[in-house]
């Protein structure tokens, strides 16, 4: 919803309209005020926003479900409240009526004049999301710059593939856009994006860094694909992250709580798991149910899912055709527990990752790295900190084949490489590489 709350915000800038935001936490973490100003200067949110910890506005308002939208008269009073997910038009009429009637009584008085955000950050990085290795080194999703970096650890350079600019352009490096880029995937020569602001999948050629969209038209998707479909003609919603098997390109498809199936070599896009329904439940790939998949990584005949709302590690396996719950119980039970399945918790895990220490799960708001059987289930802490190095919400990490643990240390704008024998942490100085 923010995206259209910002379009809001910007239709009604000359009109006595405020719009603001209330944010009632589900997990504790996002009960921390800084998290939640780093979250806005991550998406640019420039509207105030109320931090309800205690979620006493929520209560006195009577809210039940996030997104809800509460529409307020010049005197206070609830005018009209909506919950879920609204499109822009539809709310341009609510406010078309209010000012209507407000300006009829004599109401009104002088707008309110929010401060313009800050900018995101002056790092080489801002919120990198996801990072994946490459022949040269790696690639980064720096997402709040709307752009992916090129690490070239052997030359020691890095190379920009997007202006900076969100937006929805193809085209060469330097003229390309992307909006909040995250999950990366690796096809030969091909580098894929999940464009998540966009709605869409971007490829990238990595001999000529041109940028390509392969799937998805910058809207908003309401409905799914019944069948494979070519993929220019399917809106997506919120594609989060990639993982590559057996010649097909899966998608966490955060907004639609489902996993799709984009098949490069025909171009064409269908549901792979997943009802839709934000929830968590086992069995066959389309009676399952996922909450906001967030991160995915495949391995043999198998694919790991992060799946975020619940706070979960799931198992989907590609010759079943089943989906299955390693950690995990439901929408409300998280926390920061080690220990067997039926008793540890994760708080909003978004990436996993397979490798020479077994599975490994960002564990973004513990700002930890956790490990997890994969047989067994049995949770532990595989990272926490180093000498003073904290991670702070890890967004996404991967494994290399010498033991190292890369992870996008998302809030921090950093990455940090951690090595597996000594649990060493390091920050990545790209400034070397500048």
């Amino acid at each position: 919803m923010l995206p259209v709350l910002g379009a809001l915000q910007n239709r009604y800038r000359d009109e006595p309209v405020v719009v603001a935001g209330v944010h009632s936490n589900k997990f504790p973490a996002e009960a921390d005020a800084e998290r939640i100003r780093a979250a806005m200067r991550r998406y640019g949110v420039t509207h105030p926003v109320l931090v309800d910890a205690g979620r006493g506005v929520w209560e006195s308002y009577t809210v039940k479900a996030w997104p809800t939208l509460i529409f307020l008269g010049p005197d206070g009073t609830i005018a009209t409240a909506l919950a879920g997910e609204k499109q822009l038009d539809a709310l341009e009429t609510i406010v078309d009526d209010l000012l209507e009637d407000a300006r009829t009584a004599g109401e009104l008085q002088a707008r309110f004049e929010p401060k313009p955000a800050p900018p995101p950050t002056d790092d080489v990085l801002a919120y990198p999301t996801k990072v994946l290795a490459t022949p040269q080194g790696l690639a980064v999703a720096d997402t709040g710059h709307h752009r992916i970096v090129l690490v070239d650890t052997k030359r020691k350079r890095i190379s920009a593939i997007g202006s900076g600019n969100p937006g929805l352009t193809d085209g060469p490096p330097e003229q390309a856009r992307f909006s909040r880029p995250q999950g990366l995937a690796l096809l030969g020569a091909t580098l894929f994006v999940a464009d998540t602001g966009n709605h869409a999948l971007r490829s990238v050629d990595l001999d000529t860094l041109t940028v390509h969209t392969v799937a998805g038209n910058g809207n908003l998707g309401q409905t799914v694909p019944e069948d494979l479909t070519g993929a220019h003609n399917v809106e997506l919603r919120s594609p989060w992250d990639l993982a590559l098997s057996g010649g097909i390109l899966f998608v966490a498809m955060a907004g639609a709580h489902q996993i799709w199936a984009y098949v490069p070599s025909e171009r064409a896009i269908a549901v792979f798991a997943g009802s839709g329904r934000e929830a968590i439940d086992d069995g066959p790939l389309h009676e399952a149910t996922f909450a906001q998949p967030s991160g995915l990584s495949g391995e043999r005949d198998r694919l790991y899912v992060a799946d975020s709302e619940t706070s979960a590690i799931r198992i989907i396996n590609l010759e079943a055709a089943t989906v299955s719950t390693l950690v995990g119980r439901g929408l409300f039970d998280f926390g920061d527990v080690d220990g067997p399945p039926d008793t540890a918790r994760l708080q909003h895990v978004q990436d996993v990752a397979t490798g020479p220490h077994g599975l490994l799960a960002a564990d973004t708001y513990n700002d930890k790295i956790k490990c997890i059987d994969d047989t067994t289930g049995l949770v532990s802490t595989w990272f926490a900190d180093d000498n003073g190095l904290h991670l702070n919400e890890p967004g996404g990490l991967i494994q290399l084949d010498g033991g190292q643990v890369v992870v996008a240390d998302t809030n921090a704008h950093r990455i940090v490489v951690i090595d597996g024998k000594t649990k060493g942490g390091k920050v990545l100085d790209l400034a070397e590489y500048s």
